[in-house]
This record gives C-alpha cells, structure tokens and sequence, in this order.
C-alpha cells in the first residue's frame, strides 16, 4: 500500500492547496469588506440620491393617477 502518491501528484496537491487557501482568505476578506458600511456620502453621491428619491416618488405618483387610485 502506497501511502503517499508520485512525486508529481504531490506537488500538484500542494499547489491546488495553496490555490484553495488564497481564495478562502481572499473571499473572506471581500466578504467582511463588502458588508462594511460606508462612513460617509459625498456630495454628488448625496444629491443623486435625493434626485433618485424624487423621481421614484414622482413616479410612483403617475402610475397612482393613470389607474385612478389615489395614494
């Protein structure tokens, strides 16, 4: 019974190990990056926003009014 395999088998073991390995450590560092909230808005970020807002609310308002039901 051979316990370990050819030469070539291990290290092409240890390769997909070292692979496996950087991507957990990089998924979990983009994970925990990812769910961070950001700390503050600039100014264009902060009036898009408001203008996203307005336009929602204005649209919600015409499709309210087109089927005759008043909110």
């Amino acid at each position: 019974m051979k316990l370990f395999g050819s030469k070539q088998q291990l290290c092409m073991g240890g390769w997909v190990l070292a692979a496996l390995t950087l991507a957990g450590i990089n998924g979990f560092e983009f994970v925990s990056l990812e769910s961070k909230p950001l700390q503050g808005s600039s100014v264009a970020i902060s009036s898009l926003r408001q203008k996203m807002a307005l336009l929602e609310s204005r649209l919600a308002d015409k499709v309210m009014n087109a089927f005759g039901q008043d909110g």
